[in-house]
């Protein structure tokens, strides 16, 4: 991943599909349909055979609509390449056509990166982040911001849980509950030898019922090639949950 990226965060701007589109996943012989995004960040800083990449992902739940397990939900992440260095649509102001000769047959090293963290904890049965169900890639249509450039769809694990951003405002007790069931969590992940670049509270999951945590967002995650060891006084406070510890 390109260390110099740049990135926004807001309401969806850029990626827009109509509701009764589907993706189709060739591996599992599904197709999904996709609900309207909850954010959308813009990266700029990638470069692929001396083209400048800048992509608009976002995350919405998708459901099954054939198969045998229709209805089921999942999280879908969609990764699309867009003109670079626009923030917004409205600064393009030519013909869409114009912008396919930024196209790329390639998709982004973001991308390629949060598959191949995706699989591995996968194959690896990793218990604490979300398993990868599948991953498919299209070319955009000439309608699309770069005709011709990738777009993709990455297929995971719906967790269940809220994320950790009310952390400070839980009673004591239940924060001592949330902190060793976090331990637990990123002790596994570490000790597969992956460590979380981008440790805040909205990447965390407390899911009360079970009384466990998840790890989320993998395209954040590297792996190190060797066990990292849990240190509780470091790793809780990356993530600001070390009040009262």
């Amino acid at each position: 991943m390109a260390e110099d990226r740049r990135t926004s965060i807001r309401e969806s701007h850029w990626l827009v599909f109509k509701p009764s589109e589907g993706v189709y996943f060739s591996e599992t012989n599904t197709t999904w349909k996709l609900s309207p995004f909850l954010s959308e960040r813009v990266l700029h800083g990638d470069e692929i055979n001396s083209v400048e990449i800048s992509e608009a992902s976002g995350v919405c739940i998708a459901t099954q609509i054939d198969g045998p397990l229709r209805g089921r939900e999942a999280i879908l992440k969609v990764r699309m390449q867009i003109p670079p260095w626009y923030d917004q649509p409205g600064e393009c102001s030519r013909d869409k056509s114009y912008y396919s000769k930024f196209k790329s047959n390639q998709i982004s090293h973001w991308a390629d990166h949060e598959i191949n963290i995706l699989e591995e904890l996968t194959k690896k049965g990793c218990s604490c982040t979300p398993k990868l169900l599948g991953f498919a890639t299209q070319k955009q249509r000439d309608t699309d911001w770069v005709p011709g450039g990738y777009i993709v769809f990455i297929l995971m694990e719906k967790l269940p849980g809220r994320d950790l951003t009310a952390f400070d405002t839980f009673p004591p007790d239940k924060r001592y509950e949330v902190r060793i069931a976090f331990g637990r969590a990123i002790r596994e992940l570490q000790a597969l030898g992956y460590w979380h670049q981008d440790p805040d509270k909205k990447n965390a999951l407390w899911d009360e019922e079970s009384k466990k945590c998840f790890i989320l967002d993998m395209e954040d995650v590297t792996y190190e090639g060797k066990r990292i060891q849990f240190v509780p006084k470091r790793d809780y406070g990356r993530w600001g949950i070390d009040r009262d510890f």
